[in-house]
């Protein structure tokens, strides 16, 4: 769960990111954060609802699915 997290805070650091986005990347470090079991379906369906609602560059899109298949993989 650590390197989910941790790829979580690096994409939110990017420069140039959305403030948007920032804040739906923190809220799901905050939900892996605070109850991992749970937290996954969380994040999982916070990180959907984010691909949906934003539009954003490929590269970041490319490291959320990364996080997505990190998730899925625990």
């Amino acid at each position: 769960m650590d390197n989910v997290i941790d790829m979580l805070k690096e994409i939110r650091d990017e420069q140039g990111l959305h403030k948007n986005l920032k804040t739906h990347i923190e809220t799901i470090i905050s939900h892996l954060e605070n109850d991992p079991e749970l937290g996954k379906d969380k994040a999982l369906t916070e990180i959907e609802e984010m691909i949906d609602r934003n539009n954003m560059d490929p590269h970041i899109r490319q490291q959320i699915y990364s996080v997505v298949s990190m998730l899925e993989s625990l």
